[in-house]
């Protein structure tokens, strides 16, 4: 979220239930899984093939998921996934990532105890990796070392590879908002998110006088 650095696309996550097998209950899981392998995975657990025909035929490019269930499911499973395209000017690869271009979000303030508000003026903070800034995110999770210039050639296989994944960049065109997204999260859900195409669009919002008195923005 907002930012190609760690602290914009690491997220934690702990898997749970009866189908773990005990001997990998309470352990964790090395390697690179996408938010997208979660659809993957779940078809494979309900029995159904991941693939979209119908998407396909209407020109999307295929899934882009992988299955992890073996990764999380075992001790010794070999990850399906060893990169992730964050955008047209950042790749993680294995252990590297490599940012061209001006990147956002640069700042670092650490860890914040108790949980609490930082400083709003990091978030303006960039850095320009021009032809490439390389971090090993490992061994540097915070990506303070730039590694660009002790493996060049590292740092082009990336820009390579890259450039071959720009090819199948696909973006969702731009349709507008939707001004019942704003009246059902506002009247149908008490000012929280949620479904709205097949609810009744004239029911109007319920309003508190908080809401009244403020500016209430949904993303």
């Amino acid at each position: 979220k907002y930012t190609n650095f760690e602290g914009g696309v690491r997220a934690a996550a702990f898997v749970s239930g009866g189908m773990i097998p005990e001997n990998v209950r309470n352990s964790p899981v090395e390697g690179i899984i996408h938010i997208a392998d979660w659809y993957a995975t779940f078809c494979h657990l309900a029995g159904v093939d991941p693939a979209d025909s119908r998407a396909e035929a209407n020109g999307l490019p295929p899934v882009d998921s992988l299955n992890i269930w073996e990764l999380i499911s075992s001790v010794f499973s070999k990850p399906p996934r060893a990169e992730v395209f964050l955008d047209s000017n950042a790749l993680i690869k294995n252990d590297l990532k490599l940012l061209l271009g001006t990147q956002r979000g640069a700042g670092w303030a650490g860890p914040i105890f108790p949980n609490t508000t930082g400083d709003k003026n990091i978030f303006g903070i960039t850095i320009n990796c021009g032809s490439g800034c390389l971090f090993n995110v490992t061994a540097d999770p915070t990506e303070h070392v730039n590694l660009a210039s002790i493996f060049p050639d590292v740092v082009n296989t990336m820009k390579t590879r890259l450039q071959e994944l720009r090819k199948t960049m696909w973006s969702q065109p731009d349709t507008g908002e939707d001004p019942n997204c704003r009246t059902i999260a506002q009247g149908h859900w008490k000012g929280f998110l949620g479904p709205f195409l097949d609810i009744d669009v004239d029911e109007k919002p319920v309003r508190t006088t908080l809401q009244r008195n403020s500016l209430v923005l949904y993303s």
